[in-house]
C-alpha cells in the first residue's frame, strides 16, 4: 500500500506520524504525573499542611522578634550615646 505513494508523501507521513506518537506519550506522562501528585497529596497532605502552616508560623514570631529586638537595641544605644554625650560636656 505505500509502495505505490510518492517519496515526497512518505517523507511528510514518517515525520507526522512519529510527532503524533511523541504527543500521545507526552500526554500519557503528563495524566500519570497528575495522579501520581494526587495520591502523594491525599497520603501526606495533612502532614505537609501542618508543615508548611507551622513553618509560616515560626517566621512570623521570628519577624516579630527581629523588630523587638532591632527596636531595643536601636533604644539602648541612643541611651549609650546620650550618656556619653553628658559625661563628655560634663568635663
Amino acid at each position: 500500500m505505500l509502495d505505490r505513494l510518492p517519496i515526497g508523501i512518505k517523507v511528510f507521513i514518517a515525520p507526522a506520524i512519529i510527532i503524533a506518537l511523541m504527543l500521545c506519550v507526552m500526554l500519557v506522562s503528563e495524566l500519570a504525573v497528575r495522579r501520581q501528585q494526587a495520591a502523594f497529596l491525599q497520603v501526606v497532605g495533612g502532614s505537609l499542611t501542618t508543615s508548611t502552616a507551622t513553618t509560616r508560623l515560626l517566621l512570623a514570631v521570628a519577624d516579630v522578634q527581629s523588630e523587638i529586638l532591632q527596636t531595643v537595641l536601636v533604644t539602648s544605644a541612643a541611651r549609650l550615646f546620650r550618656n556619653i554625650n553628658s559625661s563628655i560636656d560634663y568635663f
